[in-house]
């Protein structure tokens, strides 16, 4: 699917405005390699099923219209609920221990080494991801084998929050440079607040995200 230049700078905009401030990560200690995202994390996914932003996904149709992109309301919540799927809803980090807790009740553990930062881009952005590895034998199988995370930021006017990838086949398959495209899960805090996110978004920021 093409996705024109102009789309591309606005969601890393949109995306996280930090990636460029990141920093290496390979002097830290086994016990603070995720010191930054320490805590509780939802998807905030979930969002996009709220009946308050059927507002927003028709103003961003009626938009798109303006712009010469013929999306229908429906077609716009489609377009944003797969940039974001997980098959966790929860996540909590201690140490270097990550909990994926899934809607089934089901929770998977993994200690994490650090691995570094992998570099990616998108369109003319250049950025680095930080990036963990199971350390526990056996794992090879495992879906969280491998992770990537974005420093935990928040835009104007926005809350706080941070982008993860996961796999088991390695890291860099989880970046643009890689082959994975659109893919933006984002964690949020569990006292998120919902209404504030809603009111903050801006139906013609998202029309030049969709392709």
């Amino acid at each position: 699917m093409y996705i024109n230049t102009r789309a591309i700078r606005t969601i890393i905009i949109i995306i996280s405005m930090s990636v460029f401030m990141i920093a290496q990560a390979g002097t830290q200690t086994p016990n603070d390699i995720l010191a930054d995202w320490q805590g509780t994390f939802i998807n905030r996914s979930f969002v996009n099923e709220k009946t308050e932003m059927d507002t927003v996904y028709r103003k961003v149709a009626v938009e798109a219209q303006k712009q010469g992109k013929r999306y229908t309301a429906g077609q716009v919540k489609q377009y944003f609920r797969e940039m974001g799927p997980t098959s966790f809803d929860k996540l909590s980090i201690t140490g270097d221990t990550i909990r994926f807790y899934s809607k089934g009740g089901k929770e998977v553990t993994h200690q994490y080494k650090a691995l570094g930062t992998v570099p990616d881009i998108y369109g003319d952005y250049k950025f680095e991801w930080y990036s963990f590895q199971a350390k526990e034998k056996g794992v090879e199988d495992s879906e969280y084998r491998y992770v990537i995370l974005l420093k935990i930021h928040e835009h104007k006017n926005g809350q706080p929050h941070f982008h993860i990838r996961y796999g088991n086949k390695g890291v860099k398959e989880l970046t643009g440079l890689g082959g994975m495209k659109n893919w933006w899960p984002t964690m949020v805090r569990p006292d998120f607040d919902i209404p504030t996110y809603i009111n903050n978004v801006n139906p013609k920021m998202m029309v030049k995200v969709l392709p």
